[in-house]
């Protein structure tokens, strides 16, 4: 912001107008994106951050010089601003932070926790997932996909079902629906990315988090396995605010 007014009162046009660019483009992708993720602001990085860092060292240097010519050229003021602004760039580095991203988890390893179901899984073993993009490659479909808050770009219809578009799982909206799978199947297999717990409704998500055993756990995923032994959900009053028992 302080780039933009000082670019705006020194009439540098060109500046100006990437600043305005980029400015506008966050506008915009913050009241027309209704999903939040970083992949959408991308493009934009590279040219706010260089702007950032071209207009700190423009106003550190506009500053250090006024103040150079307030003290009639005693202290090297100039030299001193564009030294604290290249000491301020290598400390926000991180170094370490930037190496460790080689051997460190950065993203959900949901693919690992696909891949462990389907080493493990037997004919007629359901699958259910909060999550599954993944599925696609690592199962190669989905049998049923628990949403949590309905997003408008997840599903579609397809032939009298409501499908989510990766992985083709059949979608589950209540409790009810839950547990009418759990009732009709030997074995579900649940993965639960730890990312979309915030989606659910307490008492949903309390029983996504105890149903069956856990058997796999990696970075931000889980994997739980339940058995006819396990039990089923005991009945929950509907209270609406669903998509139904289709």
């Amino acid at each position: 912001m302080l780039g933009w007014i000082y670019f705006l009162k020194h009439r540098d046009e060109k500046t100006f107008f990437l600043f305005s660019s980029v400015s506008i483009n966050l506008i915009l992708l913050t009241i027309l994106i209704y999903q939040i993720a970083t992949r959408y602001t991308y493009q934009i990085y590279p040219i706010f951050i260089l702007l950032a860092v071209y207009s700190a060292a423009c106003i550190a240097e506009s500053v250090a010089s006024k103040f150079q010519t307030f003290t009639r050229n005693l202290l090297p003021m100039r030299g001193v601003a564009i030294a604290s602004i290249v000491l301020l760039l290598i400390l926000n580095v991180e170094p370490n932070r930037v190496l460790a991203s080689y051997h460190d988890a950065l993203t959900r390893r949901n693919n690992e926790a696909f891949a462990y179901i389907s080493s493990h899984r037997q004919p007629g073993d359901v699958v259910i997932s909060t999550s599954p993009a993944a599925a696609s490659t690592g199962l190669g479909g989905l049998d049923y996909f628990i949403p949590g808050n309905i997003r408008f770009d997840v599903f579609y219809w397809n032939n009298g079902r409501v499908i989510d578009r990766w992985g083709g799982g059949k979608l589950i909206s209540n409790l009810d629906q839950m547990s009418h799978v759990l009732e009709n199947s030997k074995r579900v297999w649940l993965h639960v990315d730890n990312h979309t717990e915030g989606r659910f409704e307490p008492v949903f998500r309390d029983y996504i988090e105890t149903l069956g055993q856990p058997v796999m756990e990696t970075f931000g995923a889980r994997v739980r396995l339940w058995k006819p032994e396990d039990g089923v959900f005991p009945h929950v009053p509907y209270q609406g605010g669903d998509l139904g028992a289709y």
